[in-house]
C-alpha cells in the first residue's frame, strides 16, 4: 500500500510539473512569435507603406495577428485526438480564451483615441488586461483544481499593467519608435520573468 501511495503521489506532482512547464513554454513561445511578427509588420510598413498613418495599419495588423492565433488554435483542436477542448467543459475554457484575448483589443482599436500615435502602443495595456482576465477566468481554477503551482498570467499582467506609464512617457517625451520598441521590449521582458518563474515553481515539486 505504501509503495501504491508513493506512485500516486509522484504521478500527481509529474500533472501538476507538466502542466505548469507547459505554461512556461507557451509564454517563451508566443513571446517569440508575437515580437517576430511586429518586427516583420513594421519593417513591411515601412518598405511599402511608408508614408500610411499608424491609427490605420495598426489596428488592422493587430487584428490580423490574433485572427491568425485563432486559426491555429482552431487547427490543433481538430488535430487532437479525443482532446479535452472536444468536451463541453473544453469549449467553456476556450470560451473563455476567446474573450479574455479578443475583448481587451477590440475595445481599445475599435475605440476612437485622442493621439493617433496611441494606436502604436495601445496593445500593451490591452494585452496586459487579457492576461489579467486569464489570471481570472482560467488561472485561479486551474490553482484552486491544484493542476498548476505557479501564476504566470498573474505576474506578467502586473508587470504589463504596472509599466504602461513608462511606454505613455516614451511616447511623449520620444516618439513612435521609442516607445514602439520599449513596450515590446517589456512585454518580453515580463514574458521571460513568467516563463522562468513557472519553471521554478515546478522544480519545487520534486525539491
Amino acid at each position: 500500500m505504501e509503495e501504491i501511495a508513493r506512485v500516486a503521489d509522484l504521478a500527481e506532482r509529474l500533472r501538476k510539473y507538466f502542466n505548469t512547464v507547459g505554461t512556461a513554454y507557451a509564454f517563451f513561445a508566443f513571446g517569440m512569435v508575437i515580437c517576430g511578427y511586429w518586427l516583420v509588420f513594421v519593417s513591411l510598413k515601412d518598405l511599402l507603406y511608408p508614408g500610411a498613418p499608424w491609427s490605420r495599419v495598426t489596428p488592422v495588423a493587430a487584428l490580423a495577428m490574433w485572427a491568425g492565433v485563432a486559426r491555429c488554435v482552431v487547427a490543433l483542436v481538430k488535430t487532437a485526438p479525443k482532446s479535452r477542448w472536444r468536451t463541453e467543459e473544453g469549449w467553456r475554457e476556450g470560451l473563455r480564451w476567446t474573450v479574455s484575448f479578443l475583448a481587451p483589443f477590440l475595445a481599445v482599436y475599435l475605440a476612437p483615441l485622442p493621439d493617433p500615435r496611441l494606436y502604436t502602443v495601445v496593445w500593451y495595456p490591452a494585452l496586459g488586461v487579457s492576461l489579467l482576465l486569464v489570471h481570472l477566468l482560467l488561472e485561479r481554477e486551474w490553482i484552486s483544481r491544484r493542476s498548476v503551482v505557479a501564476r504566470p498570467f498573474l505576474m506578467s499582467s502586473l508587470a504589463t499593467l504596472a509599466t504602461t506609464p513608462l511606454v505613455v512617457y516614451a511616447l511623449r517625451a520620444g516618439d513612435v519608435a521609442c516607445s514602439w520598441a520599449m513596450a515590446l521590449g517589456l512585454m518580453l521582458l515580463s514574458y521571460y520573468v513568467a516563463g522562468v518563474y513557472a519553471m521554478y515553481k515546478a522544480s519545487r515539486l520534486f525539491s
